[in-house]
């Protein structure tokens, strides 16, 4: 696959220069609109290939850095944004986290070690969540990949952040807002007011089949709509997962598809439905197709097989709606009862 470098985006298509690493899949994505207007400096972005594609993005400072958000789910993957941001020679100011799933902090120790002057901003709850709960998926990661690609020793933050904190660095502003449980755990969305930039993580990811097996679908909506009420709906959201689009198309996609996914849970746990509270493996089946069919999407954001993923989704949305446990689905997502 060719990697391709991309840099600011376009009132009309994306536009590509030298600057940060991208992969023809993500470009398949033009159904999802892009913003209205040019940020007003490049935006840099690493888009890792192949399957289940994640982005590390990084913005401009006004005193010529740049600030990093998330740090992707491999080792070797890190090293290459790390190259990348080498190669452009501009100072790492910070690098931000945003939720503590493998896919955004496993590289975290290898962009520290390359910028150690460039302090970590996360939240105590998602350094409490990877050292008490996340070990396993941490580890489930690090079996998935090669020998010596991933690991479960994420360091914590240096900063704890607070809800409605307000930052300066290098320059530039960055409003913080906690999120919570939704989609991860600890997701914080980070708002950059004089870019009109909005760094959402997974709460936001069109076109992309998301991860519902937490189980926190409806927390997760109400998410979404606290960040709809905050920002104009043209503030630009840069998603973990897909390229860069807009506040109100991305949440009109997530919600949609959240909101679908319920409402088809819903039947197939009624009480008259073929398999009671329990969800068939036939109306598992009919309940993919559907969504399929109404919310198509390029890629998924979990590098698992597709299947494997659409298990998760249906046993967690199912299990949060009150369905009984369907056998063969387990779900390692999903914490407790």
């Amino acid at each position: 696959m060719t990697a391709k470098f991309s840099s600011s985006v376009s009132n009309r298509r994306h536009t590509f220069t030298p600057y940060a690493v991208v992969f023809a899949l993500a470009l398949a994505t033009t159904s999802t609109p892009t913003a209205a207007n040019d940020p007003p400096a490049e935006i840099g972005r690493y888009e890792t290939p192949g399957h289940a594609p994640v982005n590390s993005w990084w913005v401009p400072t006004a005193d010529g850095g740049v600030l990093v958000f998330d740090t992707l789910r491999t080792i070797s993957d890190a090293r290459k944004a790390v190259s990348e941001l080498r190669r452009q020679g501009r100072p790492v100011r910070a690098i931000f986290i945003t939720h503590p799933h493998p896919d955004h902090v496993t590289g975290l120790a290898t962009f520290k070690a390359a910028f150690p002057d460039a302090p970590v901003y996360a939240t105590r709850e998602g350094d409490d969540w990877l050292k008490h709960h996340g070990g396993d998926i941490l580890k489930m990661n690090v079996e998935a990949r090669a020998p010596g690609d991933a690991t479960t020793d994420i360091p914590p933050a240096d900063h704890d952040l607070r809800d409605g904190e307000s930052l300066v660095i290098g320059g530039t502003r960055v409003q913080v807002n906690w999120l919570g449980q939704g989609e991860s755990p600890a997701a914080v969305a980070y708002y950059l007011p004089d870019a009109r930039l909005l760094v959402g993580g997974d709460i936001m990811t069109p076109r992309r089949v998301p991860l519902m097996g937490a189980a926190h679908t409806k927390d997760w909506l109400q998410q979404i709509e606290k960040l709809g009420a905050l920002y104009p709906g043209e503030t630009r959201l840069l998603p973990g997962h897909g390229p860069m689009t807009t506040l109100a198309a991305g949440g009109k996609w997530q919600s949609g598809y959240i909101r679908h996914f319920r409402d088809l849970t819903a039947k197939a746990i009624a009480a008259d439905s073929p398999g009671g509270a329990c969800v068939t493996a036939k109306e598992a089946a009919g309940l993919l197709d559907d969504m399929r069919r109404t919310w198509p999407t390029d890629a998924i954001v979990a590098k698992m097989p597709a299947d494997a993923l659409n298990q998760l989704n249906i046993e967690g949305v199912g299990h949060e709606m009150g369905a009984t446990a369907c056998e063969g689905r387990k779900n390692p997502v999903r914490e407790g009862d």
